[in-house]
């Protein structure tokens, strides 16, 4: 019985540098330049049924080895991808100009604003040398941002199943410079890492998450941003967001485009034609079955969300007088509190979102526990102008 075997160039190629054995390059129609296919050894592939080369972006051109007189094969053309096409802009600025809305470049242009000004920010893009242990670290760090961020949306990242090999792979790219990692620090804290994949002058943005304490600020939106900023002066024309079709990649990318299916078969069986024709049809037929329930699905699911019911909503926060706060933490009825602490990580998105509303530094803000309250866990926020408090109901 022939078996249907599916392989994912673009994942395949973008972390592995792995092109399928039947191609003997992939021609960059951007940069003109080829990638010879390192594999001298055929492939047993074509011994065991029809072949499905899957998400073949369009700016590469895949030649097949001029030796291969076994196969031939069905084109078609799939899921939807987005990217950023640099041809004609020479900065950033052009180009934010060009593809971004007035109103939100003014939101995005604040938030950036608002997280420099009540943190200690700093930007860090790390190509072709790292300390392996720092390296380790930040891999932890984005792994348990990516766990938390989908803790918080309900599921799982699917790369999450797989992280072991992320954690080998990318340390030998990244010192190779086929990968570079986006960090924003809050000091010394990351507070959102990218993992991306470089290839010639095609820019692959891969892996990215955020610290959700710190939501307010847009930190997913200000890394691309700077990923865009980066590309840009550093001469790659192409910015690839990849496949699934999402709100902000069609915010940020000027090219919505479509993965090509390369569906192999034996020329010399019929059987192993026909179903390569077959499987190219029902390819079709999904795709085409997903796109025109996706409105009804996005409706369902934006239903789910509004009627989502949320757990634990039991605080209130409101504005107190500055001097009646600083008369209360001078009295034998507070304690202060480190938010860095653990035990006190709860409170971490209150203290940002204060920071946020106040444009109120880190440096200035402290935490206090009013210790006899009985009807509630109270906490007051204190910056240096502004203050609030914080009321958990008790059960």
């Amino acid at each position: 019985m022939l078996k249907l075997i599916n392989i994912n160039f673009y994942k395949d190629f973008s972390e592995k540098n792995r092109i399928p054995y039947f191609y003997e390059n992939v021609y960059n129609k951007i940069s003109l330049q080829d990638y010879f296919n390192k594999k001298k050894a055929k492939s047993s592939l074509h011994k065991k049924g029809v072949i499905a080369i899957n998400f073949i972006p369009p700016y590469f051109d895949l030649k097949f080895r001029k030796s291969d007189k076994i196969h031939g094969f069905f084109k078609v053309f799939t899921h939807y991808g987005f990217l950023a096409d640099f041809k004609g802009y020479s900065s950033f600025s052009e180009y934010f100009k060009s593809q971004v809305k007035a109103k939100r470049r003014k939101s995005l242009k604040s938030q950036l604003r608002k997280l420099e000004t009540c943190f200690n920010l700093s930007h860090k893009v790390y190509l072709g040398k790292i300390d392996k242990s720092h390296y380790a670290f930040l891999l932890e760090e984005l792994r348990i941002l990516i766990k938390r961020r989908f803790i918080q949306r309900g599921g799982v990242h699917p790369f999450l199943n797989n992280w072991s090999f992320y954690k080998e792979s990318a340390y030998s790219m990244l010192i190779d410079k086929k990968a570079c990692l986006f960090v924003i620090y809050d000091g010394e804290k990351p507070i959102a890492i990218s993992l991306n994949y470089l290839h010639q002058n095609i820019f692959v943005g891969a892996i990215d998450s955020y610290d959700i304490d710190y939501s307010k600020f847009s930190p997913g939106n200000i890394m691309i941003l700077k990923k865009i900023e980066w590309s840009l002066l550093n001469n790659y024309k192409i910015f690839n967001m990849g496949y699934g079709d999402l709100k902000y990649k069609r915010e940020w990318c000027n090219t919505v485009y479509k993965y090509e299916s390369h569906i192999l078969f034996k020329k010399n069986s019929s059987l192993s034609k026909l179903v390569a024709y077959l499987v190219s049809r029902l390819i079709l037929l999904k795709i085409n079955f997903k796109q025109k329930n996706k409105p009804i699905q996005d409706h369902f699911l934006n239903f789910l969300k509004k009627n989502k019911k949320i757990l634990n909503i039991n605080h209130h926060v409101s504005y107190m007088d500055y001097l009646d706060a600083t008369n209360l933490i001078t009295s034998k009825n507070t304690v202060k509190l480190d938010i860095n602490k653990d035990e006190n990580a709860f409170l971490r998105k209150h203290v940002y979102n204060f920071q946020y509303s106040n444009s109120e530094n880190s440096k200035d803000i402290d935490v206090f526990m009013v210790v006899n309250d009985i009807e509630s866990d109270s906490y007051i926020i204190k910056g240096k102008t502004n203050c609030c408090i914080l009321n958990y109901t008790k059960d």
